[in-house]
């Protein structure tokens, strides 16, 4: 069976929830639900699927009983909504880097709230599983969700009363195009030029590296420097390993001191002291460039370095995240250790390091030799292969165009969905000209592999972020190609304007962020009478030396909202600046003017009714409007019942 389909597991309440697997070729498979039995004949590829009719069914918890030759119990299932909850960094963002994390954490318990975390894995080729298992929401669970998808089912069941899955599947710093199939890139030659290029460099490393290392074992061979490997790395590794021996080092730098060697096998040693709230979840360590290969090791345990390494040699300019599992981590002393293979040279660390979000692990740590190898004379030395290095255009394989969706889309369409929420466009505001054709590709062509029509797609736009210029243009230009993008049937965006932060790219309020996604779900999706919406831009009207700008979606009224005295520049930090205003004799902040020179003028607006009255004493004859048109904006124009409006530009709208 497929790693979605396992313990704890979350199945949607519809007619045709799919379950799939493989068995021998012609074995029949016999699945039980509850009273339901349905059963499936395995084809020549191995591969079997079915669907359950679960349109009536109760909630739960039941067995999944799958039978052939041998038989699989999947215990403690639940049936009600599954949604995907996919993007780069802000998606992915943890409950515990949140706003108040510690008592949402604390009081969290709740069977019916369950997540699956696809691991991250990129793959030039269409994967066949994703690795990752469902978790409950409670104490020991919720701190490593993802936010947006914890507070956005939370929401969700306070309406609906049913269990609620979330399959999260977002990495940090990826373009769209790395969430989008080959065969949809191949559909647009700008599109598939790009994709056959980044992967065709990437494939021609991956070929030199096999090369390489078969050169080098070879040469290692030769010269008798063979790794034997460690009989015992309790010595080296564990949590209690001997005190004796080591010697005190600075990182990031070379590893060089009294008792090590110029060459052979080094141990780096560090112990990390975690919180109560880091404890029995995942953390990243990212260390810089290293310039050999290397094991790591956690308390004493082995770790599997993330698939992004195994793409890329030492040596190669590519710091290295190294992902523990929260099996490992607990509250207090934890050891990190790694074992370093340098055959010619001592081992070295570039920037950092840092535990992701967390101290900063520079400084003192403790190194040893396991294992000393004569220094090298220069010809010999000189023989060594060289390391391939990859190309400045690979960049790293996650973003890679196609990569992602091969490792963490394709495994799991077979999945029975409810709909997608979606953060993501950070990255892309460098290469926005594609943006609205790529986003709007990447949708349909995820529904077009889940089969299931035209499911909903609820996405963010961009909060404001970086320093508070009107100069800042790039993130103005990609929030409107995301509204563009609701031109795509069945598509919705939650504004996010009034939530971001100038210095942080990962605003913490990401309770309001799933809230906002919930109410559209709930309106949209569930049928519920609620406005999902802040007043929206509908046309503008010049009278004279002012412009009205009307609007839809204007319940309760507009409002102006009260403005604080200083705004948010960093919410980790708790850092805040003074707001200095652009229009300080109006009711609302954040809107400009223009006239036929189209040079921008801050302006002073009023609410009227349902429109908003705009006009500066700079441009006598007003031609354009436009609102919260920068990077990082203060705007305060929202709807009674709390909805900010989004930012809008007339030229070129209706008027």
């Amino acid at each position: 069976m497929p790693a979605i389909l396992s313990d704890h597991m979350v199945l949607r309440k519809s007619a045709k929830t799919r379950i799939w697997g493989k068995a021998d070729p012609g074995e029949k498979v016999v699945v039980t639900l509850e009273r339901q039995t349905v059963e499936a004949t395995a084809g020549q590829d191995r591969t079997w699927s079915l669907f359950l009719n679960l349109k009536d069914s109760a909630p739960g918890p039941f067995k999944l009983l799958v039978q052939g030759k041998n038989k699989i119990v999947i215990s403690d299932v639940v049936v009600g909504e599954v949604w995907v909850a996919s993007g780069q960094s802000n998606m992915q963002w943890q409950v515990k880097y949140t706003r108040d994390a510690d008592k949402e954490i604390a009081s969290s318990t709740n069977s019916r709230l369950r997540v699956f975390r696809v691991e991250t894995k990129a793959c030039l080729d269409p994967a066949e599983d994703v690795q990752g298992s469902w978790m409950l929401a409670g104490p020991e669970g919720t701190a490593s969700f993802t936010a947006i998808g914890y507070y956005y089912a939370k929401a969700l069941q306070r309406e609906l009363h049913v269990p609620v899955g979330i399959i999260s599947t977002a990495v940090g710093g990826v373009r769209c195009a790395a969430w989008v199939s080959g065969d949809a890139l191949d559909t647009v030659p700008a599109f598939r030029t790009e994709k056959d290029t980044l992967q065709g460099k990437l494939k021609d490393y991956l070929s030199k590296k096999e090369a390489y290392l078969t050169a080098f074992n070879e040469w290692l061979k030769k010269n008798g420097r063979e790794d034997k490997g460690s009989a015992d790395t309790s010595e080296y590794a564990a949590e209690n390993a001997p005190a004796d021996g080591w010697t005190k080092v600075n990182m990031p730098g070379k590893i060089v001191g009294a008792g090590l060697p110029s060459a052979g096998i080094f141990w780096l040693r560090k112990v990390i002291n975690l919180a109560a709230k880091d404890a029995h979840s995942p953390r990243n360590v990212l260390v810089g460039p290293l310039n050999t290969s290397f094991r790591v090791y956690w308390n004493g345990h082995p770790v599997e370095v993330d698939s992004f390494n195994n793409y890329f040699l030492p040596n190669t300019g590519f710091g290295v995240t190294l992902a523990i599992p929260g099996s490992l981590t607990k509250e207090g002393r934890n050891v990190l250790a790694l074992r370093f293979f340098s055959p010619l040279e001592a081992p070295s660390m570039g920037w950092g390091p840092s535990i992701y979000e967390g101290e900063s692990l520079v400084g003192d740590w403790l190194a040893k030799a396991e294992a000393t190898m004569p220094e090298l004379d220069a010809a010999t030395k000189a023989t060594a292969p060289a390391i391939p290095k990859p190309e400045d255009a690979v960049g790293f394989h996650e973003d890679t165009p196609g990569c992602l969706f091969n490792g963490m889309i394709h495994p799991i369409v077979p999945y029975t969905i409810t709909g997608v929420i979606w953060y993501q466009g950070e990255t892309d505001v460098w290469r926005s000209h594609q943006y609205l054709q790529m986003f709007s590709l990447m949708i349909t062509d995820w529904r077009a592999h889940w089969n299931q029509g035209n499911f909903p797609f609820y996405y963010c736009q961009l909060t404001n972020y970086q320093a508070k210029t009107p100069t800042g243009m790039m993130w103005a230009d990609l929030r409107d190609l995301q509204t563009q993008t609701l031109k795509v049937p069945n598509t919705t965006q939650a504004v996010l304007i009034d939530i971001g932060e100038a210095g942080n790219i990962h605003p913490r309020n990401k309770l309001e962020v799933g809230e906002r996604l919930a109410k559209i779900a709930l309106a949209k999706n569930y049928g519920k009478k609620i406005p999902c919406s802040g007043p929206v831009y509908e046309r503008c009207v010049v009278a004279g030396e002012k412009i009205r700008v009307t609007f839809t979606e204007t319940t309760d009224g507009l409002v102006a909202k009260l403005l604080p005295k200083t705004y948010m520049v960093n919410g980790q930090s708790g850092e805040t600046a003074p707001l200095v205003r652009h229009s300080p004799q109006s009711a609302l902040e954040g809107f400009e003017i223009c006239g036929a020179d189209l040079k921008w003028q801050w302006a002073d607006a009023m609410i009227e009714g349902n429109s908003v009255i705009v006009s500066s004493k700079n441009v006598p004859k007003p031609l354009a409007v436009r609102y919260a048109w920068a990077d990082f904006t203060i705007c305060n124009l929202f709807n009674g019942v709390g909805l900010p409006a989004g930012p809008f530009c007339s030229v070129g709208k209706p008027n």
